[in-house]
């Protein structure tokens, strides 16, 4: 009976020794980097973001295990709030206290990398422009295309002055006419305007292509054209 007793309190002690071993272990610090995902806020209306040095902040985070264990990047951003912006370069200190609002409690970001962000800005621009349909394939033999409309056929665009200067016309979405034999009507959307630039407005229209049957003496022609080659 003494050594059942005896080996009782020896795992009794095993089990407290291993619990306490566990408790201590998931709540002793560590330390964890993280690539935090940039976000901005608070631009000017009358600004358009073109570009930044980072997008990601790396930081250090210390904690218990346990509290660090299921956090993962996706779970912290780090916003950037650019309300006093300028034209041109502007340079802003990484603030970690926005990432700290997604932390376990009581774990602190003990580094950061960069320490500051330049972020590139410049003014909003707005302009119509042209809208040019992109119809490829060829019609069934015997047919024509006869015209090719688009309404509405101007859109405004709204972005970066320079990329919005610099625009000419927008594409559509194609159109394909592959084998028609009758009118096509297609309700497509407008290809992207750009990087840095956006359609203010209307960003699909209507393409109509006009097909009908070739007049005769051109088929009478193209017929003669293939038996003296």
């Amino acid at each position: 009976m003494k050594g059942l007793r005896n080996i009782r309190y020896w795992l009794f002690s095993l089990l407290g020794a291993i619990l306490l071993w566990t408790v201590a272990h998931s709540t002793s610090p560590v330390e964890r980097p993280f690539d935090v995902p940039v976000q901005t806020e608070g631009v000017p209306e009358d600004l358009v973001v073109i570009g930044q040095d980072y997008d990601r902040v790396n930081i250090f985070v210390r904690g218990s295990r346990a509290g660090l264990a299921s956090l993962t990047a996706t779970d912290l951003v780090y916003v950037a709030n650019l309300v006093a912006a300028v034209p041109g370069r502007f340079s802003q200190e990484v603030d970690v206290t926005t990432i700290e609002r997604g932390l376990p409690r009581g774990a602190v970001i003990v580094s950061r990398s960069p320490v500051s962000i330049d972020f590139r800005l410049e003014k909003k621009h707005s302009r119509s422009v042209g809208i040019r349909s992109d119809v490829v394939g060829s019609v069934a033999p015997g047919f024509q295309v006869e015209s090719i409309s688009i309404a509405p056929e101007r859109t405004t665009v709204t972005g970066a002055r320079t990329e919005v200067l610099g625009l000419k016309e927008v594409l559509t979405e194609v159109v394909d006419i592959t084998g028609a034999q009758a009118n096509v009507q297609r309700r497509v959307k407008l290809m992207e305007a750009g990087r840095h630039a956006w359609f203010d407005g209307i960003d699909e229209v209507e393409v109509r292509v006009e097909i009908t049957p070739q007049p005769v003496e051109e088929l009478a022609d193209g017929e003669s054209g293939d038996k003296q080659g």
